[in-house]
């Protein structure tokens, strides 16, 4: 399978859309608290400065708060474009019968469509593998988990628009982009042609010889709507 780099996804928000910090007043309390304790201890001075720069009646006040949010922003988005230029991805769908998509990714119907097991390599790495999320808004990120994490954050990487929600993504996310893996042959367990693909064609991807047992469809079109149904291929 194809890993693309970032900049070749069809869609321009896809990877490079801008993100926000989310934090309750407790949160970042208890992040004041941290990085407070983080201080070393003969440094009395310096906590004192420290202190009286972001509290009020010891209570952090909102100096604090602007001060966590723009550091944080700016280390999660470097991170994020230190790596997004490097990154492959790998686009896969939980359905089979979009219209849409028969028409966009499998040549106007003419392609083919294939299923695979994730309980085979690589799919099956929990850490590489995600679903999408669909939103109508930019992904806010949790304060805490973002400042007490050294890993890009996943989310801006993940979210598209509601617009793409159709598609029920779910996306493989390796460190390296524009190269081929080859995965496990059992993950292979089926392949669709489309409702439009030759009939010499469909006899020249039955004869190809396989390594797994992968069964054979072919989409046909519903006689009474607007919908693909696939049907055992007899050759």
């Amino acid at each position: 399978m194809w890993f693309s780099q970032p900049y070749l996804l069809n869609d321009p928000f896809d990877c490079s859309i801008p993100f926000t910090l989310d934090g309750t007043d407790e949160e970042y309390q208890e992040l004041f608290e941290e990085l407070n304790s983080m201080l070393p201890e003969p440094k009395l001075d310096k906590i004192r400065e420290f202190e009286s720069s972001f509290l009020t009646n010891d209570k952090i006040d909102s100096a604090f708060i602007n001060y966590v949010k723009e550091a944080q922003l700016r280390e999660n988005k470097n991170k994020i474009i230190d790596t997004v230029g490097e990154i492959g991805v790998a686009c896969f769908s939980a359905r089979l019968d979009s219209i849409l998509m028969w028409s966009h990714y499998a040549d106007r119907h003419i392609g083919l469509c294939l299923e695979f097991d994730t309980n085979y390599p690589p799919f099956s790495d929990p850490e590489k593998l995600h679903r999408l999320i669909y939103s109508n808004s930019y992904p806010r990120l949790l304060l805490i988990a973002t400042f007490q994490s050294s890993n890009m954050p996943f989310d801006p990487l993940v979210t598209k628009s509601k617009d793409w929600e159709y598609e029920e993504e779910w996306r493989f996310i390796t460190d390296k982009g524009n190269w081929l893996l080859e995965y496990e042959p059992k993950a292979l367990t089926a392949i669709y042609f489309g409702c439009l693909m030759p009939i010499a064609q469909r006899k020249q991807g039955a004869a190809m010889p396989a390594r797994s047992a992968a069964r054979l469809h072919c989409m046909e079109r519903s006689e009474t709507m607007f919908q693909l149904e696939p049907a055992p291929y007899h050759g």
